[in-house]
């Protein structure tokens, strides 16, 4: 996808970030807008990209349902991490990402986050509220999100969560296209929230449309 925009040679970059990087993108359209020349939101452009008031982040919400736990046998490496992914989610992460998020342990196998929790916290704990972004934005969101192969076992708890989560997405989605002037905001049914591997190709579609129309 950097590749899409990689190949206009522009004068100053477009930035891409996919989710909690949606808070990064927003600080930079914010404060620096004459140093880029679009942003890129995947599934980003939450409260922590956009603030709208109007929007409680106490809502009554249904919770997005969690798959089984991996076995042991799940964990023995990150190609069996990787296989239990698919089958959870019909896509799996890149080796490579696992390898940044998780321990590895002596004998192969997966182990914890790296990350300590800590961390997690501090972030959103730091997140401010922008509400100026100044530069072309394309925001893809995914309404509602697909929370995976494992979830369309329970049809009735799956539907609740869709109707929850297209409720609450489809206000920020609104908020975020009404208060960005300069937004672009397109709607992907039921993408996973790794868009970008979900939905590669309506991703690369959305982004070639936003770029030609850039100035």
């Amino acid at each position: 996808m950097l590749a899409v925009l990689d190949a206009l040679k522009l004068d100053r970059p477009a930035l891409v970030g996919q989710s909690i990087a949606g808070e990064e993108l927003s600080s930079i359209g914010s404060r620096l807008p004459e140093r880029v020349t679009a942003l890129v939101y995947l599934d980003a452009a939450y409260s922590y990209a956009y603030y709208d008031p109007s929007i409680k982040a106490d809502d009554p919400q249904t919770p997005q349902p969690m798959p089984p736990p991996p076995s042991a046998e799940d964990r023995k490496s990150f190609e069996a991490w990787r296989s239990w992914q698919k089958r959870m989610y019909g896509n799996a992460s890149p080796e490579g990402e696992l390898r940044q998020q998780r321990e590895v342990m002596p004998d192969g196998s997966v182990g914890e986050f790296r990350t300590n929790p800590a961390v997690l916290r501090a972030i959103i704990a730091g997140e401010q509220r922008y509400t100026n972004i100044r530069v072309p934005v394309l925001a893809i969101f995914a309404i509602p999100h697909d929370p995976g192969l494992f979830a369309k076992k329970d049809v009735v708890a799956l539907e609740t969560f869709e109707a929850s989560d297209t409720a609450s997405t489809e206000a920020q989605a609104k908020a975020f296209e009404t208060g960005v002037r300069s937004a672009h905001v397109a709607r992907l049914r039921h993408a996973n929230h790794a868009i970008y591997m979900s939905n590669e190709a309506e991703v690369l579609r959305e982004m070639r449309a936003f770029i030609k129309g850039l100035p």
